[in-house]
């Protein structure tokens, strides 16, 4: 059962959190993480096929083999999330690119492996970078569900990276989960987002689009041959999740 309102025990861990993690690390070298939970978050993504070949190099090949589909193509999924309430964290935007795949030798589930994962505040960047190995850094994140096509745009210092066009569906309450899959230096990390509210999937090519800027990080994806009409999206006006604590792998 997903955590539904904030305690004020949530508000000490809020104020409190920065300091004491700081403090431990430098007493014992140890990270101090905990779970987070996010109590009202907006999300929006789509996936988009790029060229296997082309991915590969910018992924940790002896931990991670991409998903590929019949013609050889990769997965590539551009997330879209506004989180409004969390527990120990205040409100931020995010945008996620990840590629799907599994953990090399096992074949007991797909794993997110994250390329990009730009935040809003510096609040957010940190932990996500220490504890989890999440590639978070400071970015200009847009985000409206408005209209007939919520939208995304993502800059740094002024020059744009991507906008990303999705398309709305009706919405169910389902659950679902997310499991990643980040480095922190040379150790892989897993950890597990769990998440229930309002979500359509649709398989619809087509439903969602991207542009890519001029910036280093959008010619980088725009070197995967990525195509711009998407092969699904998703559509989630209003959730709740859980990002449980980082799992290194030995």
């Amino acid at each position: 059962m997903l955590k539904s309102r904030v305690t004020l025990w949530d508000l000490v861990i809020r104020t409190t959190k920065k300091p004491v993690w700081y403090a431990i690390h430098a007493m014992t070298g140890q990270r101090l993480a905990m779970a987070v939970h996010y109590l009202d978050t907006s999300l929006v993504g789509a996936v988009f096929r790029v060229s296997s070949p082309a991915i590969s190099g910018l992924l940790p090949r002896d931990q991670f083999v991409p998903d590929v589909d019949d013609d050889g193509l990769a997965r590539l999924y551009v997330i879209a999330m506004e989180h409004r309430a969390c527990d120990i964290l205040h409100p931020y935007r995010e945008l996620a690119v990840t590629v799907l795949g599994h953990l090399r030798g096992r074949q007991d589930g797909q794993v997110h492996f994250y390329l990009h994962l730009p935040v809003t505040t510096e609040d957010a960047r940190w932990p996500g970078v220490e504890n989890y190995g999440f590639p978070k850094y400071r970015a200009e994140i847009a985000f409206s569900l408005a209209g007939a096509r919520p939208m995304c745009a993502l800059s740094l210092d002024g020059n744009s990276i991507l906008e990303l066009s999705v398309g709305k569906a009706s919405v169910s309450e389902q659950a679902w989960a997310f499991t990643n899959l980040t480095m922190r230096g040379r150790t892989p990390v897993l950890s597990q987002l769990l998440c229930e509210g309002q979500r359509a999937h649709a398989d619809t090519v087509g439903g969602a689009s991207i542009r890519l800027g001029p910036h280093p990080i959008g010619r980088e994806l725009a070197a995967l041959g990525i195509e711009e009409q998407s092969v699904s999206h998703f559509y989630c006006p209003q959730l709740r999740a859980v990002l449980g604590k980082p799992m290194p792998l030995a």
